[in-house]
């Protein structure tokens, strides 16, 4: 990201993300303080050009971005440490039903003593420090509700990180 930054520009990179990573069906989540940077814009036409779903934490009046989200969650305020703080909440509570979703549909490992695993839990296909491999077992008939089909059949929904949405946190 950084060198195609430094030798093209700053304006496409978070739309190139999109391109290489985003799917139909996909989230893409912005903050903005303004609403106006143009690599968030850029981003967001790029997402809604691929079939993403997009969810704008914008402050005072919502900018370009504002009219380009699907969701808007708008702080009315031109303070930019009030509009960050408020920003911080609404991620924090968005990671929380997240979790509580994929923690309610199986996706992750029990430990070793029946009960919910915590920071131990590990998502699909991982292993823990000993190297052995750990794959939750998911209810019968349930399917995670953020999985997608792609043309080329059907595709597990997956949690990524990215460093724009910030780190995340999985425990039970």
């Amino acid at each position: 990201m950084t060198a195609w930054s430094n030798d093209i520009g700053y304006e496409d990179v978070f739309a190139r993300e999109v391109e290489a990573l985003g799917r139909a069906g996909d989230v893409l989540l912005g903050l903005s303080t303004s609403g106006r940077s143009p690599n968030l814009v850029r981003a967001f036409e790029r997402a809604r050009q691929t079939g993403l779903r997009t969810i704008a934490l914008l402050g005072g009046d919502g900018g370009d971005l504002q009219p380009l989200a699907d969701h808007v969650v708008l702080v009315p305020s031109r303070n930019t440490q009030h509009i960050q703080e408020a920003h911080d909440v609404v991620v924090h509570v968005l990671c929380e039903l997240v979790e509580q979703r994929l923690v309610a549909a199986g996706w992750f490992a029990q430990s070793r003593g029946g009960e919910a695993s915590g920071s131990s839990a590990f998502p699909r296909g991982s292993s823990d420090a000993a190297g052995s491999a750990r794959t939750p077992t998911r209810p019968s008939g349930v399917t995670p509700a953020s999985a997608a089909t792609t043309s080329d059949g059907p595709r597990p929904a997956t949690v990524r990180r990215s460093p724009v949405a910030g780190k995340a946190r999985v425990q039970s």
